[in-house]
């Protein structure tokens, strides 16, 4: 049996997250169809007995197309207790609006909130711009380049706070197996342009194979990487998942 605030917090997630993106889909369906698609992404490890543990993971993504405009937004949320103290508490949430400048390049405007106490960092918000250059596109690979400028403001866990401007730097690959089965990898690079000691490193690797219909089963692995933490907090982070992936 799921614990109460444990329990309470994967029904706010899937709340705030999960039905704002759902209501906004109803609306823009209630006229003509929007060239709209989306994905959930849930996970759930539960045990007894010698240890109890429990893992649940939440993610969603929309992804809006209109003309030369597409807008995606996506969320997730990773919260685990063992032995009934909390060990993992992660949440994340982006909006990216992108403008088509030609049949391969790209602009787009980027925000995000994330928040990580057991990686020190109690709230974290950036804005970014940049450009998307997409270097191959056959009809299974598929390989995606960015590059562009984004702006931290961080607050700790030991109640200080930081603000500096950063490079991005991404490089996205997928190959279709077939129309619903995929691997992809996701790489990101981001300097601190203020510290060159200080630079992030997230990769994150998904395998998606599809079961009936909507449904798919999805393995991932995501690294953290932070070459200058917070006093206290390692350089890496290590986050392996899998679950059921939702279509539409």
């Amino acid at each position: 049996m799921l614990p109460s605030r444990f329990a309470a917090r994967i029904a706010s997630a899937i709340l705030l997250l999960a039905v704002p993106s759902f209501a906004f889909a109803q609306t823009a369906g209630d006229s003509t169809p929007p060239p709209l698609k989306g994905s959930l992404d849930l996970g759930l490890v539960a045990a007894s007995g010698n240890t109890d543990l429990l893992t649940f993971s939440f993610g969603e993504k929309l992804e809006y197309v209109n003309g030369k405009w597409t807008v995606t937004q996506g969320a997730r949320m990773v919260n685990s207790e063992t032995d009934g103290a909390e060990t993992a508490n992660e949440y994340a949430v982006y909006l990216q609006p992108s403008y088509t400048l030609s049949a391969r390049w790209k602009g787009y405007v980027l925000a995000g909130w994330d928040r990580n106490p057991y990686l020190g960092i109690s709230q974290r918000f950036q804005e970014g711009v940049g450009l998307s250059f997409a270097a191959v596109d056959g009809p299974k690979s598929h390989l995606t380049l960015d590059g562009g400028f984004s702006f931290f403001q961080q607050d700790f866990t030991d109640k200080t706070s930081s603000s500096f401007p950063v490079a991005r730097g991404q490089v996205t690959y997928k190959y279709s197996f077939t129309a619903k089965a995929y691997l992809q990898e996701i790489f990101v690079y981001l300097p601190n342009l203020e510290d060159g000691n200080d630079y992030r490193i997230n990769n994150e690797i998904a395998l998606v194979a599809p079961v009936a219909g909507p449904l798919a089963l999805k393995a991932s692995y995501v690294l953290q990487y932070q070459n200058a933490p917070q006093a206290g907090f390692g350089t890496t982070d290590n986050l392996y998942t899998t679950g059921l992936q939702v279509t539409f």
